[in-house]
C-alpha cells in the first residue's frame, strides 16, 4: 500500500509521457516549444459534469470527476492536466490534443477494487447511452434527408 504523502510519485514524469507518446511533455506552464505542456496540477476532485451530455458520463471524459469518487473513501487524489502548446507545430501537430492523468490512492485493496467496478459501470452506462443516442440520431437521418428529398422536388 501507498501512503497518501506518496500520491506524486505515482503519476506518470514528463520524461516517461514524452518517451510513451512520442512528442515532447513539459511541465512547465511556459514552455511553447512544441508537444503537450502543464495547464494544472491538483489535489482532489473537480465537478466538470456540466460540459458532458449526460452529465454521467463525465467521468468517461475528464478524470477525477466528484461524482465519480464521491463516497470512494480514497486517501489522497492528485491530476495533471496537458494541452498543446504553442509551438505544437514544430511536432507537425502529431500526438494528442490534451492529456489529463491522475493518481488515487485507496486505504485497501478491496475499496480500491470497490471503486474501479464502479467506475467500470459508468463507463459502460455510459456507452449505452452513447450507442442509443447514435441509433436515434441514425434513426433520425434517412427522416431529415426525405424532408430535403421533398422539398425540392
Amino acid at each position: 500500500m501507498f501512503p497518501a504523502k506518496a500520491i506524486d510519485s505515482l503519476l506518470l514524469s514528463a520524461s516517461e509521457l514524452t518517451n510513451l507518446l512520442g512528442i515532447k511533455v513539459s511541465t512547465d506552464t511556459g514552455d511553447d516549444s512544441g508537444g503537450l505542456k502543464l495547464d494544472t496540477s491538483s489535489y482532489g476532485t473537480s465537478d466538470r459534469s456540466g460540459q458532458v451530455a449526460p452529465r454521467s458520463c463525465a467521468g468517461v471524459v475528464f478524470t477525477a470527476q466528484h461524482d465519480v469518487y464521491d463516497g470512494s473513501n480514497f486517501d489522497a487524489i492528485k491530476t495533471e492536466s496537458f494541452s498543446r502548446s504553442y509551438g505544437y507545430l514544430a511536432n507537425n501537430g502529431q500526438g494528442p490534443d490534451r492529456l489529463e492523468q491522475t493518481a488515487a490512492i485507496f486505504p485497501s485493496a478491496e475499496l480500491s477494487q470497490r471503486f474501479l467496478a464502479s467506475a467500470q459501470s459508468q463507463w459502460e452506462a455510459s456507452q449505452a447511452a452513447r450507442n442509443e443516442r447514435a441509433v436515434r440520431h441514425s434513426q433520425q437521418v434517412p427522416e431529415i434527408n426525405k424532408a430535403c428529398d421533398d422539398s425540392v422536388r
